[in-house]
């Protein structure tokens, strides 16, 4: 079966439910170049990726090859997607993969997408509708394969808003051609370009000088281009607060970076991932496993993450522990969120510091701990020793397993971090990980750049804000505790 996806107009918050859904079972994705890196992190581990994007003057593969693909891959696997941005249907070529598919007897399904024609408009504050100034809209193609005498042969002046998609290259001769049409030159005009995502910019002007005004600012396919009395309108919601508008790139694991997502745009900010955290298991996973066969010696275990919770108990799950080995121990967690991690296991914390810090956490049991008892310290390849050096000051056991470690990897929204307000991290791990990746002998010049541009730096928690400040980056927002809603409060107190 091939399953025909739109993708929706570039943020991966836009794509369908039942688009996700079947994202997230399939053998193999065919992808197209307009649509997030972010929707290829939810497809299966082993599913084959292939890419066949175009851009313009500019095609990995011609639309032969990629029907010829779309054949060949059919036939090797079981669920085959076919990614494409914006909806398959409208100037997608949809209709011409269907066909090849139809020739060769292949089952086929659709799954419509948000068009960029609607979407980007509209989360621009445009209405293509108004009662009152736009009975219809229309939707053209800005690029046609035909001859430049014929190419715009089929746009036309309309009494309604009209939308032109794949349009920069040609915006002047399109322009020119309405107002050959009969179009007033005052006519209210839009230009979105890469709408949705980090890097949108909008221009706004006439028939008479948007050209000018497109080469003037730089404006960069894939744009949006609305002719018409609503594109004067500019609507946006005054119910948010001072982080509407905002624009956060996170360094964070993608469950982290998705519940600030859901929090964010919940207040109309935009969420995007710079640098993606992935968390893996070190050879310490070995010793930890031994250590779980035993786990009756300890008095207490202690968290210092919600990550190494949940490996923890992934860890016992393969050593087939029974939950009731865990009777006589006590639990330590660095924070409320550790703690709603660790309860999703059937156990609440007995021990958790009022400030959601490791320095906090370390002199908190320091009180707590009774001399003689044994602790087991299940945490990250690169955490802070603190918590160690202050317990060896007290006559206690202390097992300490750094059994995970997190990896990280650039996404394509770090080309577009110059327009981000904000640069968020969430562990020294991610830290490391982003230092590694940009390099260090670079990072000074992106904090030369970032403070140039403009954008802040936050920091979860003092832990991190100390790896950061190792390497030379200031930070300009820190939260009183450890956790993302008080980060959230962090970010509305820096900008009021």
């Amino acid at each position: 079966m091939v399953y025909l996806i739109g993708a929706g107009p570039g943020n991966p918050e836009l794509i369908t439910v039942k688009g996700l859904r079947l994202l997230q079972k399939c053998d193999a994705v065919i992808y197209d170049r307009l649509l997030s890196e972010e929707l290829l992190s939810v497809v299966p581990e082993n599913c084959y990726k292939i890419y066949v994007g175009k851009k313009p003057m500019s095609h990995a593969k011609k639309q032969e090859e990629i029907n010829e693909i779309l054949i060949q891959t059919a036939k090797q696997y079981k669920n085959v997607v076919r990614l494409k941005g914006g909806d398959p249907f409208v100037f997608g070529r949809g209709g011409e993969e269907v066909l090849a598919l139809q020739k060769e007897k292949i089952p086929f399904a659709l799954v419509p997408g948000v068009t960029s024609a609607v979407a980007v408009s509209e989360l621009a504050g445009i209405p293509l509708t108004h009662r009152k100034e736009s009975r219809s809209f229309h939707v053209f193609t800005g690029h046609t394969k035909e001859g430049a005498e014929q190419s715009f042969s089929h746009i036309t002046k309309q009494d309604g808003t009209s939308v032109f998609l794949m349009s920069v290259a040609n915006i002047r001769m399109i322009a020119d051609r309405l107002m050959e049409q009969g179009q007033d030159e005052l006519t209210p005009v839009a230009v979105i370009s890469h709408g949705t995502m980090p890097d949108e910019k909008r221009v706004y002007g006439t028939l008479s000088d948007i050209a000018d005004k497109v080469i003037k600012n730089k404006i960069t396919s894939p744009a949006v281009f609305v002719v018409g009395q609503t594109a004067k309108y500019h609507f946006v919601s005054e119910d948010f607060g001072v982080l509407a508008g905002k624009k956060i790139g996170t360094t964070a694991t993608q469950k982290l970076h998705n519940k600030l997502r859901e929090m964010m745009e919940d207040k109309g900010a935009f969420v995007f991932p710079l640098c993606e955290m992935k968390v893996v298991c070190t050879d310490g996973a070995e010793k930890l496993l031994d250590e779980l066969s035993q786990i009756k010696k300890y008095d207490w275990i202690v968290f210092t993450s919600q990550n190494a919770v949940h490996l923890f108990f992934a860890e016992a799950d393969k050593k087939q522990i029974d939950r009731r080995e865990f009777a006589k121990v006590r639990f330590a967690v660095v924070g409320s969120g550790t703690k709603k991690a660790l309860e999703t296991y059937g156990f609440y914390a007995d021990y958790m510091p009022k400030q959601f810090t490791t320095e906090a956490l370390a002199k908190g049991l320091t009180d707590v701990v009774k001399p003689g008892e044994h602790l087991l310290l299940p945490r990250a390849l690169q955490a802070s020793e603190e918590l160690v050096l202050e317990l060896q000051k007290k006559s206690v056991t202390i097992t300490e397993i750094p059994f995970y470690d997190v990896e990280g990897a650039f996404s394509e929204a770090l080309s577009m971090w110059k327009n981000m307000d904000v640069a968020a991290f969430f562990s020294a791990s991610g830290v490391e990980a982003f230092v590694s990746r940009m390099g260090k002998d670079k990072i000074g010049e992106w904090e030369r750049d970032r403070k140039k541009e403009h954008v802040a730096v936050a920091a979860i928690g003092e832990v991190t804000k100390k790896r950061l400040q190792a390497y030379g980056i200031d930070v300009d927002v820190v939260p009183e505790q450890c956790d993302l809603e008080h980060l959230d409060r962090a970010l509305e107190q820096f900008y009021q």
